[in-house]
């Protein structure tokens, strides 16, 4: 017998609110490294790095990239896995809309908070 173990991609079991980061501009999502930090030039920190925003959307001209997801619900957010099941555990079924409340912080240092509308939940 042979067996192929794979990481599912946290995404893929929700798709009801990682559509709307796509749309927002916040589709290009990893988990943040040192080694992430190190070669954008900024400091390291724990959470969801960024990777790139489309110019244009929505949440361009406030979230660069190489911005860091920290909060999520006021809870600190360490990794993308982290960050999908603070979503998932902050809205409580069967909830249709919710504003997720997330604190952003940009590549220059500043923090930002940033409301995500999330709507038509479907699970």
């Amino acid at each position: 017998m042979q067996v192929t173990v794979a990481r599912l991609q946290p995404g893929v079991n929700a798709e009801w609110f990682a559509g709307p980061l796509r749309a927002m501009g916040l589709g290009n999502l990893v988990t943040a490294t040192e080694a992430d930090a190190a070669a954008r030039g900024v400091t390291f920190r724990r959470g969801v790095l960024v990777q790139d925003v489309p110019a244009g959307s929505p949440a361009a001209p406030q979230v660069p990239a190489g911005s860091v997801i920290t909060e999520v619900f006021g809870g600190q957010v360490n990794n993308l896995d982290d960050l999908y099941a603070r979503i998932e555990r902050g809205v409580p079924p069967p909830a249709t809309t919710v504003d997720v409340p997330m604190t952003v912080q940009r590549p220059d240092g500043t923090s930002l908070q940033l409301i995500l509308p999330l709507r038509a939940r479907q699970r």
